[in-house]
C-alpha cells in the first residue's frame, strides 16, 4: 500500500493511500493518523496521483536540501512546507476532515506537527509514496 511515515521527538505522522483513483474524478482516498501527546487519525478524498508524484519530487528536493516552496492539496486540508530557522523542520499542516476532535469546531483552525528535516527519512516517503517498499 503506497503511504509514508514521519517520526520526530515524540511525534509520529503516517499517510496511507485507503482508495482510489476513483474512475470519475480522480480522487484518491487518503487516510492520515498521529501521535503527538494525544493520536487521532482522519481520511478524505483529497489527493490525485499528479498530486501525489508533486509530493514525492517535494520530498526528494526537501532531501537534497532545497528552498522548496510549500505545497497543499484540496483547498489546503493538507499542507507541507519546510521551516529553516533554528532548525530544518518538515511542517505538515492539517485542516477540515483532518483535524483532531480537540481542535474540530474552531473556525479557520489548523492543526500543524514539525518534524526533523532528516534526508534518509524524507527519502524513504518518497520512495514509499512511489509504491516502493518500506
Amino acid at each position: 500500500m503506497r503511504g509514508f511515515r514521519l517520526h520526530g521527538p515524540q511525534r509520529r505522522f503516517e499517510l496511507t493511500v485507503l482508495s482510489g483513483p476513483d474512475p470519475t474524478m480522480g480522487w484518491s482516498r487518503i487516510g492520515i493518523s498521529f501521535d503527538a501527546r494525544r493520536g487521532s487519525e482522519g481520511s478524505s478524498s483529497c489527493l490525485q496521483d499528479d498530486e501525489m508524484t508533486r509530493l514525492t519530487a517535494w520530498f526528494e528536493a526537501v532531501a537534497e536540501g532545497a528552498e522548496a516552496q510549500a505545497i497543499a492539496f484540496f483547498d489546503p486540508e493538507l499542507a507541507f512546507s519546510v521551516l529553516a530557522e533554528p532548525e530544518r523542520l518538515v511542517q505538515i499542516t492539517l485542516c477540515w476532515h483532518f483535524l483532531p476532535p480537540w481542535v474540530k469546531g474552531e473556525p479557520d483552525a489548523t492543526f500543524t506537527l514539525p518534524f526533523p528535516a532528516e534526508p534518509g527519512q524524507l527519502r524513504r516517503a518518497a520512495a514509499s509514496l512511489r509504491g516502493e517498499n518500506r
